[in-house]
């Protein structure tokens, strides 16, 4: 317009108008193409006086209207320090106005001509408003708007969509892009400031929020390793899964729903091949249940606990453990925390006990417990399953005590795990899982098939856990035939070592002349408790049917059931056993007894102990013999000849004996 002519005073006029009316200019610039003036609103009330009546109505509005300048009076709200804000626009004179404007009202202003200055400044200084105009050339508003959001900023940025024209479209248009704000030409400055005021509210609380969400993001994180770490003791205090069958093998699923749990398991050695373990059961998922669980745990696993759960027989000469019942357990816990004195236990506990060496197994529960045993030859057992769930509280009961075959494998969890674990019930039990053959690693396939019908089964989600044992695979004995010259070879050594007036421990004044051989027995079998009481059966028999003495016969017996202990607990203490092969010889006037095996060789200090002259006394208390000396002192007693003989390597040994 001032390109026309026709409002080339329009500055001065501006001017006076202002002056008249109270306020005074404070800033203009270049009237080239456009106009650029800055003011001060006049003094309040000036405007409502009767005798100022605003003549020039024919004055253009240029950017504002004058007559609004009034309105924003009231609202003189300083901004905040450091606020900084971005304008948009094609006009020059647009920005040098707002940019004047807005450096008065206390904001960090960057003005940029065209929506890719704009984002270079955006990405520079991350402003927390920007003022855009709708219609620019190159990059509209709203391509601006759209790229502003696509990028990665650390701070929110508040847009304000400024355009000449307003449709309910437009609008829509604007805020589906991103823009959070719209404002229409000319701009009222006193709505503007308003609209930055609700801005800044707007951001301070998104900035708070953002402020808030950090610093729970980092007590949140804070709380997943401390949980994490909760997590990690608490599977380090679960026994470590042991697949080789022998002794037992041993696995664990334990799944908590969440990091942690209110459920744990141990395993402990009362004495040597004797174990108990334990499971507990307490209701809840978060930090402080998994802490009071392991604190559990960790008692349960003292010494101090294991007298309580499994207490020794005072009548016995030897260390026997039996398993306390439920009621005296209860009745002892109380000593654990004072708050159980008064209310029962507010968790579930099953506990019991496994002999290795006779394959005894003792188990009791308090609370809700299923166990399934599986042995060989035999249906599956599915005990401490039955009656109704949700049975009071510290309710106590023995759920098996017995003999296991080897081979058995036993499945203990809570009874709540049930349909968590897909096994709901004891079909699945017997058509997915459990297997038929006693051989090798049979618990862990029978894991795996575990797992896999915990998967398909639909289940409503919650924590996992179970305990499985294997007491050692189950081993054959097979009767041995031996060829004529094995016999032959057999029954010359034997006939020497009668003849020898010296053996391992003694000089002896005549010889053993065994006379007419008889007849032989042989066999080859791993000496484990089933197999030493099958084999000493057989040998007695064998002997009984050639009518040698009683005395004889239980010699015998005697001397087969000490020797294959003493390999079973000394020759594979702490390996997987091999077959031993024993031959028993009958002759006219004895019987020859022949054991070889490939274990540990007899210790040196444990034959030095024997070859003492006062080992084999009446009165000598056996109890004195280092570990394998008391039953080879057995057998040196009722034996006319003990020849040791151990191979080179360290491996191996072959006992011969005559009785």
């Amino acid at each position: 317009q001032g390109a026309q002519g026709r409002w080339s005073d329009l500055p001065e006029r501006i001017q006076m108008r202002v002056q008249r009316w109270g306020g005074s200019v404070i800033e203009q610039k270049g009237f080239e193409d456009d106009v650029s003036i800055l003011m001060l609103a006049p003094r309040p009330g000036v405007l409502d006086q009767s005798d100022v009546v605003d003549a020039d109505r024919q004055v253009p509005e240029l950017v504002f209207r004058l007559q609004e300048i009034q309105n924003s009076q009231p609202v003189s709200v300083p901004a905040k320090a450091g606020k900084s804000i971005v304008i948009v626009d094609d006009s020059r004179s647009f920005l040098r106005i707002f940019e004047a404007m807005l450096h008065s009202w206390g904001y960090t202003v960057h003005a940029a001509k065209n929506g890719h200055e704009a984002l270079t400044l955006i990405e520079k200084h991350q402003p927390d408003f920007v003022l855009t105009d709708w219609d620019m050339p190159g990059m509209s508003g709203i391509e601006l708007c759209e790229q502003v959001r696509a990028q990665k900023q650390n701070a929110y940025t508040y847009i304000i969509m400024i355009t000449g024209y307003a449709s309910r479209d437009d609008l829509l248009n604007s805020l589906r892009v991103g823009a959070d704000d719209f404002m229409t030409k000319p701009v009222n400055p006193g709505e503007l400031k308003v609209r930055l005021k609700t801005a800044e509210r707007i951001a301070d609380l998104h900035m708070g929020l953002e402020r808030r969400h950090t610093e729970l993001s980092q007590l949140y994180e804070a709380l997943q390793r401390d949980m994490r770490e909760v997590s990690r003791i608490q599977r380090a205090l679960l026994p470590k899964s042991k697949q080789e069958p022998w002794p037992f093998a041993i696995q664990t699923i334990y799944q908590p729903q969440g990091y942690v749990c209110g459920k744990q398991m141990g395993l402990l050695e009362t004495q040597a091949n004797e174990h108990g373990f334990f499971m507990l059961n307490m209701a809840g998922q978060d930090t402080a249940t998994a802490l009071q669980t392991m604190a559990l745990a960790r008692w349960f696993s003292m010494a101090r606990a294991t007298r309580v759960l499994f207490p020794v027989e005072e009548t016995s000469s030897k260390i026997r453990r039996y398993l306390a019942s439920p009621e005296q357990v209860l009745a002892q816990l109380s000593s654990i925390s004072p708050s159980l004195k008064d209310e029962p236990p507010q968790f579930d506990l099953l506990y019991g006990l496994i002999n290795l060496d006779q394959g005894t197994l003792l188990v009791a529960g308090i609370g809700e417990w299923s166990m399934v045993m599986a042995q060989p030859g035999l249906a599956p057992a599915f005990l401490g399953m039955q009656g109704e769930h949700g049975q009071a509280p510290g309710v106590g009961q023995v759920i098996y005590q017995g003999v296991i075959a080897p081979g058995s494998r036993l499945y203990f969890y809570p009874r709540e795990c049930a349909h968590t674990l897909g096994v709901p019930h004891s079909q699945v039990w017997q058509q997915s899982v459990l297997l038929d053959d006693t051989q090798g690693y049979v618990l862990t396939r029978e894991f795996s098939r575990l797992l896999d019908s915990g998967r398909k089964e639909d289940s409503t989600g919650g924590d996992l856990c179970l305990l499985g044992i294997q007491w050692r695979e189950s081993f054959e004995v097979q009767r041995l035939d031996l060829s004529s010259a094995q016999v032959s070879e057999l029954v010359d050594e034997f006939v020497q070592t009668g003849l020898t007036l010296q053996d391992e421990f003694s000089s002896h004044e005549q010889a053993f002349k065994l006379g007419e051989f008889l007849n032989y027995t042989a066999f080859s079998a791993v000496a484990d408790t089933v197999n030493i009481g099958v084999l000493s059966r057989a040998v007695r028999t064998f002997v009984e049917e050639l009518a040698y003495t009683e005395e004889v016969c239980y010699n015998t017996d005697l001397v087969v059931s000490e020797a294959l202990t003493n390999v079973m607990l000394h020759g594979f203490k702490d390996k997987r056993p091999e077959p031993v092969r024993l031959t028993v010889l009958a002759f006219q006037h004895g019987v020859g007894v022949l054991i070889e095996d490939w274990g540990s060789r007899i210790p040196a200090h444990v034959l030095g102990k024997m070859h003492h002259e006062h080992s084999f006394q009446d009165d000598l208390s056996l109890g004195d013999l280092p570990e394998g000396g008391m039953g080879l002192a057995f057998m040196r007693m009722v034996s006319q000849r003990f020849v040791y003989q151990a191979s080179q390597n360290q491996q191996g040994n072959r006992l011969l004996l005559l009785l």
